[in-house]
């Protein structure tokens, strides 16, 4: 373990800790820091909400209890929040204004939409919101109770595979790294959580060492599915990790989720959760992951700051889509989509929605926590609700005594968050999609989530191109208007951290790893274990450097300081 001056020092290198390791945020853009001892742990199990929760505490001081304070999750909202850009209408222009392009929701896809319209064509848009604030179900702010940044719609976490989304979306904010990691408690444990190596050796008992062993154990115990595949997400559930696993792990939590059986839900359900045959414990494995630093909702702010952009809060489209008639060259809808027809005389499309708990654990100190992780799955029929998440684990959280645990429950009642993937309601999407070719015909797209009744990461919101078949489509993402750093750059930094291992001018080389030499009458001889953990640091901190900041931030003073210090001290001790 390092000496608690080492771990203050590496306050701006350290990466993103596993789940159940004890971090604390120094709230700076460097990054993260390791607590240098482990603080008072207090695990007791609690009977509760019809089974038996585990809770971990880590108090300021031995024998201090946190007070634990239960209540809706609520967020008294001022008249409109824009995220801090101080130009958000409460009702919409007056005439003569039109706008281009007339844009309903100020959610990611249409905050996307808006700002590729207003930089690249210079249209004028408007956006009209009906909630009272920015960046859809994104929405975070800060608990007036605890102090820190809450998600008001549930946990999100950016990650995508395409370079030119990342790209983007870090042109409006500053982000920090962070692999989100998810376990569940089952059966009295956390294990990680989608199923790898170390959960099948925890929950079989089984001493699995690498993928080969771990595939064939897995081919073992699954139940494949006939030839015409797997038509459900009970049959795909059990075809990847078995009867025992998909009973332990997905069947309660999927019933507690959406409400009826997995046998009734489309394969892809389950099909999206991942089997690792490793140890790999993201839940991620995209290439980049990172949380904004000061919030989605600032963020999302940065997007909406063009001065093209017109932006109504706390007004529904509905209401003045009336008075907007002929002041508006195109519409892009991003709400639900039946609720666009709802004078069609179809059925509604079923959705599941989320209701939200808010444990306050006060006087937990500043580097107590609740949970072994930021979020815990709770697949037992036992527990009423699906998953609980720790927020304080986000990086970029302002400092604070206390923590915030949220719980959420599933339901048919209230804001739609997630379509429900079954026979009926593909049929009648369908239908409604009929409907909105037509609409295309007239300058009205759907776009996004609910609008196609489909479940979009957030990426593939920011890029959605569904429904705009038009030829004057949105303009696409891409890196033409924000190009990457020049190759030249980035070798220019690879190479500069390559020189931070090399001898100045008059210095002699250090030695190999487990390498000794011969100093001479001044010096004596350097011991071989120094040499092994001074050059095993100095690569640590490289790595952790190159995992924890982009290449166009590479501060390689500060770093060149931290190894500097890191040096006087393995010398000295």
């Amino acid at each position: 373990m390092l000496v608690p001056s080492i771990a203050a020092l590496l306050s701006s290198v350290a990466s993103t800790p596993a789940a159940g390791v004890v971090l604390a945020d120094d709230r700076s853009p460097a990054g993260e820091r390791r607590l240098p001892e482990r603080r008072h742990l207090h695990e007791r199990s609690m009977r509760g909400g019809g089974g038996t929760l585990f809770q971990r505490f880590f108090p300021r001081t031995p024998g201090e209890q946190p007070e634990v304070i239960s209540s809706p999750l609520e967020h008294a909202l001022p008249n409109v929040d824009d995220g801090g850009l101080g130009k958000a209408y409460t009702s919409v222009p007056e005439p003569p204004r039109k706008w281009d392009v007339c844009v309903v929701g100020a959610g990611l896809s249409g905050g996307v939409i808006a700002e590729r319209y207003a930089t690249l064509r210079k249209q004028s848009v408007l956006i009209v919101e009906k909630r009272r604030h920015i960046a859809g179900n994104c929405y975070d702010f800060l608990d007036d109770q605890t102090g820190l940044r809450l998600n008001l719609y549930g946990p999100h976490n950016f990650h995508t595979k395409l370079t030119n989304v990342w790209d983007y979306v870090k042109r409006f904010g500053r982000w920090a790294h962070y692999y989100h990691k998810k376990l569940a408690w089952s059966e009295g444990r956390f294990v990680p959580f989608p199923l790898n190596t170390e959960t099948l050796n925890t929950i079989y008992d089984q001493h699995l060492m690498g993928a080969n062993e771990t595939a064939a154990f897995l081919a073992k115990i699954a139940e494949p599915c006939g030839p015409g595949g797997c038509s459900n997400s009970e049959q795909q559930s059990v075809a990847s990790v078995g009867r025992a696993a998909y009973n332990q792990f997905y069947r309660g939590y999927t019933l507690k989720q959406w409400g009826v059986d997995p046998s009734q839900l489309d394969a892809l359900v389950t099909g999206r959760i991942s089997v690792r045959s490793d140890f790999d414990n993201r839940y991620f494995t995209d290439r980049y992951q990172s949380q904004p630093r000061d919030g989605y909702t600032r963020w999302m702010a940065g997007i909406l700051s063009d001065p093209l952009i017109d932006l109504v809060l706390g007004v529904d489209w509905f209401d003045v889509q009336q008075r907007l008639a002929g002041r508006c060259g195109k519409l892009i809808f991003t709400g639900p989509i039946d609720h666009y027809f709802a004078d069609s005389g179809l059925p509604k499309l079923t959705y599941r929605s989320l209701r939200f708990e808010k444990l306050a654990v006060l006087n937990i100190g500043e580097h107590g926590y609740y949970q072994p992780g930021t979020s815990v799955n709770y697949p037992e029929m036992a527990v009423p609700f699906t998953r609980s998440t720790e927020y304080k684990h986000y990086p970029g959280q302002p400092r604070s005594n206390h923590t915030v645990v949220v719980r959420e429950t599933s339901g048919a009642d209230g804001e739609p968050y997630y379509p429900v993937p079954n026979p009926r309601n593909h049929a009648l999407y369908a239908k409604y999609k009929a409907l909105a070719d037509k609409e295309a015909l007239k300058g009205v797209h759907f776009v996004g989530r609910l609008a196609n009744y489909k479940y979009f990461n957030m990426d593939q919101a920011a890029i959605s191109r569904q429904a705009t078949r038009d030829r004057a489509r949105p303009p696409e993402i891409t890196t033409r208007d924000h190009p990457r750093a020049p190759e030249s750059a980035r070798a220019g930094d690879r190479q500069r951290a390559q020189d931070l291992r090399r001898p100045r001018p008059g210095q002699r080389a250090r030695p190999a790893p487990g390498q000794e030499e011969e100093e001479g009458a001044q010096g004596g001889r350097t011991r071989r274990r120094a040499a092994f953990r001074l050059t095993s640091a100095e690569n640590l901190i490289l790595d952790a450097r190159r995992n924890s900041r982009t290449e166009s931030d590479f501060d390689v003073p500060r770093l060149k300081f931290a190894m500097f210090k890191m040096l006087q001290v393995l010398q000295n001790g």
